[in-house]
C-alpha cells in the first residue's frame, strides 16, 4: 500500500514536470528560410558545395531573435 502511494506521487510529479516545460525554439518552414537572404544563401551553400561542413552557425534576425542553422553529417 505504501509503495503504491509513493509510486503514484512520483508519477504525478513526473507528469506535472513534463507538462510545465516550455519549448524555446521554433522550426522554420522552407518559405520563411527563403525570405531571409543570409540564411537562404548559407543553406544553399551547405546543400551544394560545402558537404564537409559540420557544426552550427548563428544568425540574427530583424526582429531581434536568433536563428541557428545546424549542419549534420
Amino acid at each position: 500500500m505504501n509503495r503504491s502511494i509513493i509510486l503514484v506521487i512520483i508519477l504525478f510529479v513526473g507528469f506535472l514536470t513534463s507538462c510545465l516545460q516550455s519549448v524555446d525554439y521554433t522550426i522554420l518552414d522552407e518559405e520563411t528560410v527563403n525570405n531571409m537572404t543570409a540564411i537562404s544563401a548559407y543553406v544553399d551553400e551547405l546543400q551544394s558545395c560545402k558537404l564537409e561542413y559540420k557544426g552550427y552557425k548563428v544568425f540574427d534576425t530583424s526582429d531581434g531573435n536568433k536563428v541557428v542553422i545546424i549542419s549534420l553529417d
